[in-house]
This record gives C-alpha cells, structure tokens and sequence, in this order.
C-alpha cells in the first residue's frame, strides 16, 4: 500500500496532509515541504493568503468526511502538494 501511495503522490494524484499539533515542529516541515512544491501560505495552512489559489469548490471546513476525501483531495492536489491541519 504505502508504494502505492508513494507513487500516486509523485505522479499528482495524492495531496500529503500533516495532521498539525500545535509548537511541535510543523512550522519547520511546512518550510520544508514549500522548498518542494507550492504550499499554503500560512504555515502550510489557508488563510486569506490562498483564496486566489484555493479552489472555490470547497467550502474551507475540516477535517472533512471519508466520503469527501476523493474529491477535496484532487481539488486541492491542482493548487497545492502539501497542506497543514491544526
């Protein structure tokens, strides 16, 4: 499985999600993951920054549910490669 996922990430079609406790180093992954590809600007998470970059099709909530993951994920896969939750 995890393969797989590798490669689904590499070829477009995954988003890396980093589940974000609060002064726990997140900061510096983000700063990390944005040498490597295009981020939210805030700390890896939205903010007013991205509404030119997020896609309008969502609606911002989160986390959102397993029936939602699919298309949330392809949807923001097109702006972003990497992405933070608090």
């Amino acid at each position: 499985i995890r393969a797989v996922q590798i490669s689904n990430y590499r070829a477009g079609k995954a988003l890396l999600l980093n589940v974000h406790i609060t002064h726990h180093a997140g900061t510096t992954f983000c700063d990390a993951m944005k040498q490597l590809g295009p981020a939210p600007a805030f700390a890896c998470m939205r903010d007013d920054r991205d509404r030119d970059e997020w896609p309008p099709s969502l609606d911002h909530h989160r986390p959102w549910t397993r029936d939602e993951t699919d298309g949330n994920a392809i949807a923001l896969r097109k702006a972003y490669h990497f992405l933070s939750w608090e």
